[in-house]
């Protein structure tokens, strides 16, 4: 899923938008003018076909009055045939609101179908989900399980792959401009979703007050002549780990933020993974074996990572996560909804992916599990139907893809001094994530992911080398994983 930038929206949208940001109290500082996120064709999908307008119901085919049944635990689509046409004196946005419903209908008339929202609580999903599954009859046609339900959903036979039905030059696995892929495992596609720039990734935030003081690099200018490495970061880190008041302890320190998020970011920025291919360990990757060496010489040789031995408290999420807000650390790991709202920033902050290591040969820049999306139960009749009605619902912008993305936008703009920045980090959030199937693993509430902060604690304390450690949490790490996708291999 690549994307780049354009610019411009039509007056009536900026209009609606200005209005909303308004409402939602965002930040003064934002430009009226701000970027949307236009589609590029991924690597190696040249023989893909993208759906436009004029062929979008070339495929259109009579399914003899269906019901379409769509389950979610909010309301999945607002505008159902036979409600009432958008009122443009009550809608927030009514011009998008009418293309969605006269689309819905569209979809509806030329495939003689019907939808239902099938709305439950959040926690029964999974328990409905499984139950009808196993009695023969799917309690919906195509379900939303968020990233935590995917994976039992998948080891329990729950939902079938997009791969057995939809043909691999679709624009699903494409160019992927109306819906993309959010669960990959297996060589197998098991959820998707529709367009939607998320804003969940994680990357630097950048105290400029630190940079400038002590006479570094500027790294967004780094970043923009693509010299934003590992080495031009440890050298920024070291520069700003001091001593400021001469009392002997250090108090400015190189980085900031939670130490797992911290070496998820370097190991998917060089290109490392947590688990192989086949599912098996994959800590012992020459790439991320990079990356903890790197992580090593952050907090163990620099001292540069921002711990407070006076609470004693290394794992204290809330402290490490917002320790950046004393204006103490030249980096912190951050998220969006971290950042601060205007009125309570004090100091200037900038935001950079993490450094791209010298193994990465994919521009992955930071690290996730899998992400919410729609999956087909197994047992739903012909899926390949349920799966052309869904993708032409979310069809309802055309080929403008800035008016869909247009709403996305303005959350995480708000949260960012400039509008560079933030167009930078959704850029980067939107391209360069990596999907580890490692990130998904949980047995008996001990998540596999987690051995990447305690890698990082044995550095600190300087009990362990990333050659040592590795082997020795070999054993158990990959005990996980057998247990947990034997059926798969």
């Amino acid at each position: 899923m690549k994307y780049s930038f354009a610019k411009k929206f039509t007056a009536l949208a900026l209009a609606g938008i200005m209005i909303f940001a308004t409402a939602c109290g965002n930040n003064a500082e934002a430009t009226q003018e701000t970027e949307t996120i236009t589609p590029q064709q991924t690597q190696g999908s040249n023989e893909g076909a993208t759906t436009t307008d004029d062929d979008m119901f070339a495929n259109a085919r009579d399914l003899g009055g269906r019901v379409i049944r769509i389950l979610n635990w909010e309301e999945t689509y607002d505008f159902l045939p036979g409600m009432p046409e958008p009122d443009p004196n009550t809608s927030d946005d009514y011009f998008s609101d009418r293309l969605r419903w006269e689309q819905i209908n569209r979809v509806a008339e030329a495939f003689n179908v019907t939808f239902e929202n099938v709305v439950v609580d959040f926690e029964e999903v999974l328990d409905l989900l499984t139950t009808s599954v196993m009695s023969g009859s799917p309690i919906a046609d195509i379900v939303m399980l968020d990233n935590a339900m995917i994976l039992p959903a998948i080891l329990g036979n729950l939902i079938v792959p997009f791969d057995d039905f939809v043909p691999a030059n679709h624009d699903l696995f494409t160019t992927q401009i109306h819906a993309w892929p959010t669960a990959e495992l297996n060589y197998q596609t098991w959820t998707i979703r529709e367009r939607r720039l998320l804003d969940d990734g994680h990357f630097l935030g950048v105290n400029m007050d630190i940079i400038n003081a002590i006479g570094a690099p500027n790294p967004v200018e780094l970043y923009e002549r693509g010299e934003w490495t590992f080495d031009a970061f440890l050298e920024i880190t070291q520069m700003a780990t001091r001593d400021t008041t001469g009392d002997g302890t250090i108090d400015q320190f190189g980085i900031s933020g939670v130490l797992t998020d911290i070496v998820l970011g370097l190991i998917a920025a060089n290109g490392g993974r947590l688990v192989t291919d086949d599912l098996n360990y994959g800590f012992d990757d020459p790439a991320t074996m990079r990356a903890l060496e790197t992580v090593f010489e952050l907090v163990n040789v620099q001292g540069a990572w921002d711990f407070d031995p006076e609470t004693g408290e290394f794992w204290d999420w809330w402290r490490n996560a917002f320790a950046f807000m004393e204006g103490n650390a030249a980096f912190f790991a951050a998220q969006i909804y971290m950042l601060p709202e205007a009125a309570d920033r004090t100091f200037t902050y900038a935001a950079v992916p993490f450094p791209i290591g010298p193994d990465n040969v994919d521009g992955t820049t930071f690290m996730s599990g899998f992400i919410s999306g729609f999956g087909i139960p197994r047992g739903v009749e012909n899926p390949e139907d349920v799966f052309e009605v869904w993708y032409l619902l979310n069809h309802w912008y055309g080929d403008d893809l800035e008016l869909k993305d247009e709403v996305d936008l303005i959350y995480p703009l708000s949260r960012f001094m400039t509008e560079a920045d933030g167009m930078r980090i959704m850029n980067n959030i939107v391209n360069n994530r990596r999907i580890d199937p490692g990130m998904t693993v949980m047995l008996d509430g001990i998540g596999y992911h987690w051995m990447a902060g305690s890698i990082a604690e044995t550095f600190y304390w300087g009990t362990e080398t990333p050659a040592s450690i590795v082997e020795a949490r070999r054993p158990d790490q990959q005990a996980m994983l057998d247990a947990v996708f034997r059926d798969l291999r």
